[in-house]
């Protein structure tokens, strides 16, 4: 049985231009933090900020789906920007490390899986929305996102030793020229 679909907008009467500064606070601390959190990968390693970036998404879409007021809705979308930034910036820069003689195809298929990711949630999202309502939805996919984020966060590593580059002046920038498919073989990928 499909309940009629109540918009956020709807529920509380707020503006879609309202609605959509969340989407604008989400983008601005998912993409300006990540020098910051650059450097604490570079301190702690990709680990730890990948496990708190995957936290920070999970609340964020949690806090999503109780927002009853725009300062809260605005509040999820930074938690989960800082969230989102966090675990983008460090599997990117990773995989940078991990390949730095391969880093365009290393960032590509990163920026490719967190695509196909974000794809393949769109018509589980909406079915979820008109079921259940995009309180739920919010619910139930940001601990499962939190979740899932949270558990793959404790593989990434440092890179070892012979991936980092020899001399970062030449063009070639490491001692060793992986090919497309040992990067898709790797356990780091």
């Amino acid at each position: 049985m499909t309940r009629p679909t109540i918009t956020i907008a709807d529920k509380h009467g707020w503006s879609r231009a309202a609605i959509q500064v969340a989407f604008t606070i989400f983008v601005l601390t998912e993409t300006w933090l990540v020098p910051i959190e650059g450097y604490l990968v570079d301190r702690f390693g990709p680990r730890p900020v990948v496990l708190v970036g995957g936290v920070l998404c999970g609340i964020g879409w949690v806090l999503n789906s109780v927002a009853s007021s725009l300062p809260v809705l605005y509040i999820a979308a930074a938690v989960g920007g800082i969230g989102a930034g966090a675990v983008y910036g460090t599997c990117v820069g990773n995989a940078l490390k991990w390949f730095p003689d391969r880093r365009g195809l290393a960032a590509g298929m990163t920026a490719a899986g967190f695509g196909a990711g974000s794809a393949l949630t769109i018509i589980p999202i909406s079915a979820m929305i008109h079921s259940h309502g995009y309180e739920m939805a919010f619910l139930y996919f940001g601990i499962g996102q939190g979740l899932i984020v949270f558990l793959l966060g404790w593989v990434p590593t440092r890179p070892p030793a012979h991936a980092k580059a020899s001399d970062t002046r030449n063009v070639q920038q490491s001692r060793r020229d992986y090919a497309p498919s040992e990067v898709l073989r790797s356990p780091v990928f």
